[in-house]
């Protein structure tokens, strides 16, 4: 699999980013991911489409590390929306830890979705 790349496309007559990944994630590229998109939309929805990338190597440490590094720069006034779509159980479990792990610090609400038309 190709290294962990992320391809933003705004909405912006929804006020959201769909960020497309590919590759198998590490928690530095992930965190450069995150960085460039809130540098880029801050305050905006965002999509994140999981299906073509690999979750599977996040320790429960490294979700942990991402989750508050999240919570520590997400605009508080814009309460954002945040989808997560996986294509593959692991990535739906990696991506539930981490929705767990946010409860309460993370001022967006996060969702995680096997099918896209939900």
């Amino acid at each position: 699999m190709e290294s962990y790349q992320g391809l933003m496309e705004p909405v912006e007559s929804h006020h959201y980013v769909r960020i497309t990944v590919t590759g198998v994630a590490t928690v530095k590229q992930h965190l450069e991911l995150y960085d460039r998109i809130i540098a880029r939309y801050p305050g905006w929805s965002r999509l994140w489409d999981f299906r073509d990338a690999d979750l599977s190597g996040f320790s429960t440490s490294d979700l942990r590390l991402i989750s508050e590094y999240a919570a520590e720069r997400e605009d508080t006034e814009a309460r954002p929306y945040v989808a997560i779509l996986v294509g593959r159980m692991v990535d739906f479990g990696v991506s539930r830890i981490y929705m767990a792990l946010q409860d309460g610090k993370y001022p967006a609400q996060i969702q995680v979705f096997e099918d896209e038309s939900a």
